[in-house]
């Protein structure tokens, strides 16, 4: 159930709201900073609230009027009291009034979440200087809906396979030859070697073959650049 509310105030506060995004905001303690300049922003008070029961002289939320109250003894007579204890704030009056102050940890991380609308409470020990003690929830894991996944399994692009002639040819020396010629060749000898397996001497004659076709220029650089490891490496035994 509700147990944090926000209320708009005139007086100094650390929390404030930004009205041209909606947002809270926290500045510092210095007094010329916590003042409501009501132009752009709004100072606000934070209250938390719990279901003890509400006693004389006790602050409480009215959750019919929406406004913050000192219970005095004549609402005691109410049938219809609807409140709910004011236990901790950033109401700097409440405060002096000897309601607890809610720590700047809590501040920090709420002005980050401030759709949060419910907080759990714990109890110190007497002999504590803070009597309630605020845990921050922990960031709930987020969801992928169906529809979420469909939409990314629509967006993402299957990455295209490197087929073999094309791997072959991205770290051949013979690329530096350049040429439709030359690449085709390439291509069409490395499809004949995935197709089947074939010996030492057949890779020779497929090389000379292949040299009867260019120039002495272009003979002579591949003869250069290709040594026999590299047929030594790619033959199929």
């Amino acid at each position: 159930m509700k147990n944090v509310f926000v209320l708009p105030t005139d007086k100094p506060s650390r929390v404030y709201l930004i009205k041209s995004n909606n947002r809270l905001g926290l500045t510092s303690t210095n007094p010329e900073y916590m003042e409501n300049f009501g132009s752009g922003t709004q100072n606000q008070y934070i209250y938390i609230t719990s279901d003890e029961e509400i006693n004389e002289g006790d602050w409480f939320y009215d959750l019919d009027t929406k406004y913050v109250k000192i219970k005095q003894s004549w609402e005691n007579s109410h049938l219809n009291f609807n409140g709910k204890k004011i236990i901790l704030t950033t109401d700097q009056g409440l405060i002096n009034e000897g309601v607890q102050a809610i720590d700047d940890e809590f501040l920090e991380w709420f002005v980050k979440n401030p759709s949060c609308e419910e907080v759990e409470i714990e109890l110190f020990p007497k002999f504590s200087n803070n009597l309630y003690g605020i845990i921050i929830p922990k960031e709930e894991p987020k969801i992928l809906t169906v529809e979420a996944f469909n939409k990314a399994k629509i967006s993402y692009k299957e990455p295209k396979q490197e087929t073999l002639e094309d791997a072959s040819w991205k770290y051949n020396p013979l690329k530096k030859l350049d040429g439709e010629f030359l690449r085709h060749a390439f291509k069409e000898g490395a499809k004949w070697q995935a197709e089947r397996s074939y010996s030492e001497e057949e890779v020779n004659n497929l090389l000379y073959r292949f040299l009867e076709h260019i120039g002495e220029k272009q003979k002579r650089t591949i003869l250069n650049v290709v040594p026999n490891e590299w047929f030594e490496q790619n033959k199929k035994k």
